[in-house]
């Protein structure tokens, strides 16, 4: 069975606005002036889809299927079906169906597994606390028989929960009511507590009966839900507590017999016999044209009208065509031309989504006086222009943008006007539920509803000015008050109104309750619904300056009704909420405390920073007191300090590798000697490689170098590149020192690479690249990574090369645990979410190559035994093909070692990606807090025996290099000066692909090797012959020491 893992990507791409949202825009459009008319002078007709005949153009649109949940939690399947998607009467129709089925089982209304103990325990956890201690005292026993279980209690302990069964992960829905019914029977009379709540203790419903001595008495509590969520069911047959939490002087000791539990949807059975259990499930439509139409700029326009209904999202608009070219989303960029929510249908939003961590800038139009866009077609259209996209209804303008980026933390900031610079495609869908819009109520008609197309057509200039810069953004940072505080109002001498953005700013949403007040200098919090996000209760202060390599303190004393955790963070609202101040949770007491936390900021100055306070979905709705609330600098910025480079998030040591990135794409470069030469980066059609062309007067070549790099000795790497000449020439690279030459042929295109030992001793920490005198050289793709298929599999570079998902229904965090685990990436969960990719780690753009055989292997532990899926993965374009073993594994309390040997069938693919998929495991969703640590992971090559391979190939042995040298009359000289004085850098190993020549230049004394790197950088190539001698030495130092090794291994 094929299996997919969800890309980060796929988790906005059905067009949606996700919350919180960055910048808006609002107009109202009046029926009267739906006639305004745009000017399409200076455009022309390029393609256009006017839906005629009777059937869609399969040539120019492909129908996209993917399953109920695929983005956004919605409810729809798309599917290829006539009946979803039609074209008639000159428009396109898609369809949303609603299908109800009915089962016939006896079980079907019982939400219980094994609620008959058929399977002994199999399906539930039971506590019976007797490890000793204040809360361990309980002594009991318990055994299932003739479906029953039956509880022997001797000692009850000291908490209901002492002795407790329990079945967790139930998954209850919104607005439905649910009835539990089981029978109960004690030896003695006595009370007991048994209910439904979440894993973190928020209570549904349940009641505590008292049971008659050796009367089996009917048990049974209803209630209804006012959200999706899983659930955990409990019987508690510890010792009793009343709802003041006063325990009972004694609870008996007693047998107890639970049975014929049932747990009932009483929305989805017929009634009180459970026998029949209605399935509701929705089919939509969604078409495309990627791969077939694609467009870089242009008017996109399309006449439309809109279902009507709550849970109805129709959309219109923009992917990118080549995902790979910036990185997933939202990196890609995405354009929405247009949305309508089904229960809002007078208003229309135009956004795009760009940058990582995602941002986007939004704007909206409402129809006014009565109209509505599911009333009569309307025309929505986008106009893209390098530099500024803009949006019409109708005609009439209501929302442009300018102001945009695409930087991926941990990478650089690609060259405006990126991502909006290269082609996309066009989307139609209509898409049913999901988290933006809501889901379908017993309103939603699914009669006669469609979404009706009447046109699609794009329009062009002839050409477009891509020379363009993003708009200025001048940052002004505002003073602090007397005191050097920054937060206004933060001793809560005045009152507000905390629904205003002035100063403090309090928020509910995402079904949080709560109310704040100021009093007697204090913040008090009250919160009747904890919500289910962090930001579900929020006390915000944004408008804080912050200011590019200062470091800065926050301080507040806060308390609580009851111990409980509060997080606290600083973000920027202007740059998709990114993290300025690393995450804190606070643990709370009912004792004031002053809280204090320092960071420095590592970010471009921002005037718009933001404090929050957040304390939704904690576990917990008791009372929060704040007080004395403080943000300060601490230490100016240095003005002389310079940024410290590191390896970038794709692992890669060399900034801007690609040519995306800075000012005409050579951001991070240096380039020298290129007075006459002419130095440019080719445009997005060629690819963006880096070009020189020579004039022919040039004194010297034209080299291009990155300094102060973070490798270092310890790490095996591996440098690359891609060139291209229209002439024989020779390039000459400079790692550190290492120097190689590489030859190319006039008309080639070539991938050079070198491997360097992790005991290579560097002489610095640059490197660079001389490319020759001949005409003209394109140069590509230049990386210095860790020689290894995956990257980083130590975590000792943090989490870099790593991709780390947490969908938006899940919840988990993560941190690299250098304090008590060795740098093991630990990943702390609260719900795995319902399918096994909602927690995901992977590493992407790992090459596989058909026919060999590859070893996966890692380790890892959980502090609750649970299982999950470690695997090896093609991308979306190959349908998530598994191309390693399915490989589910079951991980306990200790470390275990995992390995999986497998062999790529399938076409070589050099964009597969390695995937630990953490979310649920098989119907296992979990909602009881655990870690999970994984750690050593390394991806391998198996292959034959070496003593064949070094037989099998001459360059492995380095006698024969010796032998056939015609310096050979040097030998015993070179062999005097070894034993005399040994050299301080070993010579490199060199490896090319496609028998690329390289030769190594490698002097042997340091002093020497410096002088080459500085002669090299300089462009001058005249020394290098001057290495010869040295790069002999090194070989035979590397000759020598392979022939002791291989001689111990022969013996």
């Amino acid at each position: 069975m094929k299996k997919r893992v969800l890309s980060a990507m796929l988790v906005a791409a059905m067009a949606m606005t996700a919350m919180p949202s960055q910048t808006f825009a609002e107009g109202a459009l009046d029926a009267v002036q739906q006639t305004g008319k745009l000017s399409y002078e200076g455009y022309k007709e390029v393609w256009h889809d006017e839906f005629d005949g009777d059937s869609l153009n399969r040539t120019d649109w492909n129908v996209e299927t993917h399953e109920k949940g695929w983005v956004n939690n919605e409810l729809q399947e798309y599917v290829d079906s006539d009946e979803n998607i039609q074209v008639k009467g000159g428009q396109l129709i898609i369809n949303p169906v609603k299908k109800v089925t009915k089962t016939e089982n006896k079980d079907a209304g019982n939400l219980l597994k094994n609620s008959d103990f058929s399977e002994e325990m199999e399906g539930w956890t039971q506590t019976i606390a007797n490890w000793g201690g204040a809360d361990g005292s309980a002594d009991a026993s318990a055994k299932t028989a003739d479906g029953s279980i039956i509880y022997s209690i001797k000692n009850a302990g000291t908490q209901d929960w002492n002795v407790q069964l329990k079945q967790q992960n139930i998954s209850l829905q919104n607005g439905h009511k649910y009835k539990v019914s089981f029978k109960a029977k004690s030896t003695a009379t006595r009370k007991f507590k048994t209910g439904v709540m979440s894993a973190s203790y928020e209570w549904y419903g349940g009641c505590e009966p008292e049971l008659e001595e050796n009367k089996e008495q009917e048990i049974s509590f209803e209630f209804t839900m006012t959200k999706d969520t899983p659930a955990d069911f409990y019987i508690s047959l510890g010792k009793y507590a009343d709802d003041k939490g006063e325990y009972t002087k004694d609870t008996p000791a007693s047998d107890v017999t639970i049975s014929a539990i049932k747990f009932v949807d009483m929305n989805a059975t017929d009634g009180d016999n459970n026998s029949t259990k209605e399935a509701v499930s929705y089919t939509s439509g969604r078409i495309s044209t990627q791969n077939k139409q694609t467009f870089t700029y242009g008017r996109f326009e399309c006449r439309a009208k809109v279902p009507k209904g709550q849970g109805y999202l129709p959309a219109f608009w923009l992917m990118a065509n080549d995902e790979n070219v910036y990185g997933q989303w939202p990196r890609c960029g995405e354009i929405d031309c247009m949305e309508v929510m089904g229960q809002e249908t007078n208003k229309a939003y135009g956004t795009i989504h760009y940058g990582n961590p995602h941002s986007e800038s939004q704007g909206t139009y409402t129809i006014k006086d009565g109209a509505d866009f599911s009333d009569d077609f309307h025309t929505f259209t986008c106009d893209w222009e390098p530099g500024k996209i803009t949006w019409y209804v109708d005609g009439v303008k209501y929302h442009e943008e300018s102001d945009w980026y695409s930087t991926t933390v941990g990478q650089g900031t690609l060259t405006y006007p990126a991502p909006f610079d290269q082609p996309f495609y066009i989307i139609l869908n209509l898409a049913v539920g999901g988290s933006w819009v809501g889901n379908p109520n017993d309103e939603t008609s699914f009669e006669n509803n469609p979404y009706e197309i009447d046109y699609v057509r794009v329009y062009q200039k002839d050409s477009y000015n891509e020379d363009v810069k993003r708009p200025p953004k001048e940052v002004t940072l505002r003073d602090p008050d007397a005191k050097g505080n920054y937060i206004n109002n933060g001793d809560f001498s005045a009152k507000e109104d905390l629904s205003d953005d002035t100063d403090w700013k309090f928020i509910t949403t995402l079904e949080g309750e709560a109310e704040a007040s100021i009093d007697n200098n204090t913040m008090t919090v009250n919160t009747k619904k904890e919500g289910t996000a962090d930001y579900s209760v929020q006390l915000v202060q944004a408008d804080l300056p912050f200011e590019k390599g200062a470091t800065y303190q926050v301080q507040f004393d806060a308390y609580a009704s009851a111990d409980r955790e509060m997080g606290v963070d600083v973000k920027a609202p202007d740059y998709g909420y990114k993290s300025y101040m690393p995450h804190q949770d606070v643990k709370l007491t009912t004792k004031k405390q002053t809280y204090t936390y320092e960071f420095k900021m590592g970010d471009a100055s921002d005037a718009n920073g933001r404090l929050e306070f957040n304390m939704g979905a904690k576990g917990s709705t008791a009372d929060i007191c704040i007080s004395n609330v403080s943000v300060k600098r601490t230490k100016k910025a240095d003005p002389n300090e310079k940024e410290k480079k590191t390896v970038l998030a794709n692992g890669n040591y060399v900034y801007n590798g690609s040519f995306q990135e800075g000012d005409k794409h050579l951001g991070y470069w240096n380039i020298s000697n290129a007075e006459n030469a002419d130095v440019t980066v080719t445009p997005f059609s060629d690819g963006r490689r880096f070009k020189v062309t020579m004039s022919g007067n040039e004194k010297s070549a034209v080299v291009m170098s990155q300094e102060e790099l973070a490798f270092a000795t310890g790490t095996p790497y591996k440098f690359s590149f891609t060139a291209t000449s229209d002439a024989d020439n020779t390039i000459t690279a400079n790692i550190g020192g290492y120097v190689y030459t590489f030859d190319i042929k006039a008309g080639e295109t070539k991938d050079f690479a070198v491997e360097l030992p992790s005991d290579a001793q560097y002489v610095n920490h640059n490197i660079s690249i001389t490319l020759g005198m001949q005409k003209t050289t394109w140069i590509d793709n230049v990386s210095l990574v860790e020689n290894a298929l995956i990257k980083n599999g130590s975590f000792n570079d943090g989490t870099t090369g790593y991709t780390i998902y947490v969908d938006s229904s899940a919840k988990a965090s993560y941190v690299v645990d250098s304090l008590k685990d060795n740098n093991a990436l630990a990943v702390t969960i609260k719900d795995t979410g319902d399918q096994d990719w909602k927690v995901q780690i992977k590493q992407e753009n790992i090459k596989l190559e058909k026919g060999k055989t590859y070893k996966l292997k890692f380790k890892a532990k959980s502090s609750l035994d649970r299982k999950i899926r470690v695997v090896m993965q093609g991308q979306e374009n190959r349908d998530w093909h598994v191309y390693s073993n399915d490989n589910i594994v079951d991980l306990t309390k200790d470390y275990q070692t995992f390995e999986d040997t497998f062999t790529m069938n399938e076409d070589t693919d050099t964009a597969a990606f390695f995937s630990a998929c953490l979310g649920k495991i098989g119907d296992n969703q979990i909602t009881t807090q655990h870690e999970v640590h994984i750690d050593d992971i390394s991806l391998e090559e198996v292959k034959d025996d070496p003593k064949d391979d070094i037989k099998d190939n001459p360059k492995d042995n380095p006698k024969d290099d010796i032998k056939d040298n015609p310096k050979d009359d040097l030998k015993q000289d070179i062999k005097t000066d070894i034993k005399n004085e040994q050299p301080k850098v070993p010579a490199p190993v060199i490896k090319t692909s496609d028998s690329d020549k390289a030769k190594t230049t490698q002097a042997v004394k340091e002093s020497k090797t410096a002088k080459a790197a500085k002669t090299a950088k300089t462009g001058d190539n005249s020394p290098i012959l001057a290495y010869v001698f040295g790069a002999m030495a090194g070989a035979l130092i590397l000759g020598v020491s392979f022939l002791k090794k291989r001689k111990k291994t022969n013996n």
